[in-house]
């Protein structure tokens, strides 16, 4: 997992060094506070690369008075945050330098400076900064609510995780969460924490409390870790309810379905489990080592529901399905001098299909993916459309379905829907499998067309 704990951003590519012109305000009486505050992402070029460039030369002279010193502090961390959030941390890292030597005994300069070092990746110089940060002074840069410290001390955990120090995180986790108030990130950082010390109680306790808050915070990642927890103190069926949640938020990560099938092995649920094996295939790709494990699981299910004397119908008739599509695929019918006999293999093939799905109205998603392949295989896409439809409604985010739908728009020349549908997959995992096939690799990595 990725942290930027100071302040939730999104990262796009657009990286806009170098702002500096040398001298360029060299020479000017007007302060900093003169001009009008910029703010990145509404700013033009011109006027961004001025409030930079006279942030940089401020001298400390021009902060001497207090409430100059707060003003012009402000538009250092205002401009930082701000560059962090277009990911140029060159530019961001050069400001929190500067106003390093301008306010070099506060605990705010020391906090920008190490929360940017850590995020340009020098770990050890950040926590050294961050440290520091939490024996200066707020003289000058008042921090009244002790907000900046416990920005301080979150930041300084989240880095020490990643160095691999959770003992030493816990600790700074730990005096935080004795406040009345207490973000997400905190618990979200501490439940990450515990499990690698390996404290299941408190990795379960911190993610609950997290998820809580505030769930849009939590990654795929964090999810995997909470149904960890809730395994390691056998409650299944919290693990099921972790990993239903997970998969809502993260339909198309790797790792989920595969250990929500797993525990549906717990639970005793063989067909559950064989559907979200088949499921973590389609969305892990056949490269993915969830995927390799997953088929070594449902051959091993199908071994054991083979020699059963009451086997599960619905699985069989899935797994019969597929051997004998896989079948009929390798069979080139115009070569064959018997047709009649591979349309009854492909009449028995949808029997099977359409007895797997008889009787439950909540079909598993695998399910759908393959009663939508077979009507566009059929061309039976107007059928395939009304499925498809209600599917990308019910389970929004998996592209899968989103792709189906566009492929089977494009046979009834709803070019607009499709081709909105495929950018829309397209932007949400362009190196997934089922996109490069739709797309091409090119098309799919770099958005030709699009």
């Amino acid at each position: 997992m990725k942290f930027i704990w100071a302040v939730a951003f999104t990262l796009v590519s657009t990286v806009i060094s170098p702002y500096f012109q040398s001298g360029s305000y060299a020479e000017s009486a007007d302060r900093v506070t003169d001009f009008d505050p910029v703010s990145v992402g509404e700013a033009s070029y011109i006027d961004l690369m001025d409030e930079i460039n006279r942030l940089m030369e401020v001298k400390p002279e021009d902060i001497a008075e207090s409430k100059e010193a707060v003003k012009v502090f402000a538009r250092f961390e205002n401009m930082v945050r701000g560059l962090v959030k277009i990911n140029d941390l060159e530019t961001a890292g050069k400001l929190t330098d500067h106003a390093r030597r301008l306010y070099g005994d506060q605990m705010r300069s020391a906090f920008l400076a190490g929360w940017v070092q850590g995020l340009m990746g020098n770990r050890e110089e950040a926590v050294d900064l961050l440290l520091a940060g939490l024996g200066e002074k707020s003289d000058i840069l008042p921090d009244p609510d002790s907000s900046t410290q416990g920005e301080i001390k979150t930041t300084l955990a989240g880095f020490l995780i990643e160095m691999g120090n959770p003992e030493k995180a816990v600790e700074y986790l730990k005096e935080i969460t004795e406040g009345e108030e207490t973000g997400a990130l905190v618990h979200d950082l501490a439940g990450l924490a515990y499990h690698q010390i390996g404290d299941a109680y408190y990795c379960s306790k911190s993610y609950k409390e997290a998820l809580q808050i505030d769930e849009s915070l939590a990654s795929a990642n964090d999810y995997l870790v909470y149904a960890w927890a809730e395994d390691q103190l056998n409650r299944p069926k919290r693990v099921d309810s972790v990993l239903n949640k997970g998969i809502e938020q993260f339909p198309m990560e790797a790792g989920l379905y595969f250990n929500r099938a797993a525990n549906h092995e717990i639970l005793g649920s063989s067909r559950e489990a064989f559907h979200d094996y088949q499921m973590e295939i389609l969305v892990g790709g056949l490269a993915s080592a969830f995927s390799e494990e997953a088929r070594s699981r449902i051959n091993k299910i199908i071994s054991i529901q083979s020699k059963l004397p009451s086997p599960d119908k619905e699985l069989m008739n899935v797994a019969y399905y597929m051997k004998a599509k896989e079948q009929i695929s390798k069979v080139d019918p115009s070569l064959l001098e018997d047709v009649d006999t591979f349309k009854k293999q492909e009449e028995r093939m949808d029997s099977l299909l359409n007895k797997a799905m008889e009787g439950n109205k909540n079909h598993h998603p695998f399910l759908v993916y393959l009663k939508a392949e077979r009507l566009m295989e059929m061309e039976k896409f107007q059928e395939s459309i009304d499925l498809l439809e209600a599917t990308v409604e019910k389970y929004p985010g998996q592209v899968l379905f989103e792709i189906q739908l566009a492929q089977s728009y494009a046979k009834v020349d709803k070019t607009q829907e499709s081709e909105e549908l495929i950018k829309k997959a397209q932007l949400a995992a362009p190196n997934h499998w089922i996109v490069r096939d739709t797309l091409g690799p090119t098309a799919s990595t770099l958005g030709a067309g699009y």
